[in-house]
């Protein structure tokens, strides 16, 4: 039959609420966005072939796109083909072309602060602590309005937003997940066995310089649910429970219940001489009241006073 097995993954928390997003009106008439996605093919609207309209149409619409340097001007937008349906879906609904795109970009940020809120609030980060970072082709257009409905202050827009994710792949480091079960054994001796093994493995691919990372994951006795925690700061345990659940048993007994390595090869990095075409492939939206200045790495800092 059929077994659930736990494996180490990212942690990622998806929306469909991207650029591709299809806007619907439901069985009552509301405005819907997603998650059903337009993608590349047929694409949105103003690319000349879809006919649903999606966030990035609204974008276009909104005046958030310059139809000339889509793609850095290797791909020109449809305007007029857009403002077409955009004003066909208004005019059924009793408004304009303007305010529905308005409508679609609220729709497409709630959708994404409703992500956000449920990886921080709801592990009990606050998102006013933090800076938020936007990337994508996409991403840069809703950053400062997502974050002003989080009460975010700065959002940093990477120098290459547009195709950072492939940038990340060319220039990340090899990475290695291990883990084993800690009960009835030695927290240390599981540490060793699971470095010897991945030493083991990255010397057979011809990666003999390894460093390990250390977790571990601790539970009070008698619960059934664990976190995760630096192996060598262990008492981080109950204030992460604390942060996590709101509460804490200090004084209970913390069992190790499973030893997590991470194996880091170091790679040869890449070298982009900035600036470079790169910067073409995003369009930043800066709203009335944020301000913008350029670090020394090239990124794009953007603050709300």
């Amino acid at each position: 039959g059929d077994f659930p097995i736990r494996v180490p993954m990212l942690d990622i928390h998806s929306v469909g609420a991207g650029g591709g997003s299809i806007t619907y009106l439901d069985s009552a008439g509301a405005l819907r966005v997603g998650p059903r996605s337009a993608g590349a093919h047929p694409g949105p609207v103003c690319y000349g072939e879809g006919d649903e309209i999606t966030v990035t149409d609204a974008n276009l619409t909104l005046g958030r796109l310059d139809p000339e340097q889509f793609l850095g001007g290797r791909m020109p937008l449809d305007i007029e083909r857009t403002r077409r349906h955009m004003t066909s879906l208004a005019e059924s609904v009793g408004t304009s072309a303007d305010s529905l795109a308005k409508a679609i970009i609220q729709v497409a940020n709630s959708n994404m602060e409703r992500a956000i809120r449920a990886i921080s609030v709801e592990r009990g980060y606050d998102p006013r602590d933090f800076a938020l970072l936007s990337f994508g082709g996409a991403g840069p257009q809703h950053a400062c309005e997502l974050a002003a409905r989080l009460e975010m202050k700065t959002v940093i827009v990477p120098q290459h937003a547009g195709v950072l994710s492939a940038l990340g792949m060319l220039s990340a480091d090899c990475v290695r997940d291990f883990s084993q079960s800690t009960l009835g054994r030695n927290v240390n001796e599981v540490f060793t066995e699971l470095e010897a093994r991945a030493s083991s493995e990255f010397a057979a691919e011809g990666l003999p310089q390894v460093h390990f990372e250390r977790q571990v994951d601790l539970r009070y006795e008698g619960q059934s649910f664990e976190i995760t925690v630096p192996a060598a700061d262990r008492d981080r345990f109950h204030d992460a429970h604390r942060k996590r659940y709101g509460y804490d048993h200090s004084g209970l007994a913390v069992e190790a219940v499973t030893a997590r390595i991470r194996a880091v090869a170091p790679l040869d990095k890449i070298d982009l001489d900035a600036p470079t075409q790169a910067e073409t492939f995003s369009s930043v939206y800066i709203p009335p009241g944020w301000a913008s200045r350029g670090d020394s790495a090239g990124n794009l800092i953007l603050t709300k006073p």
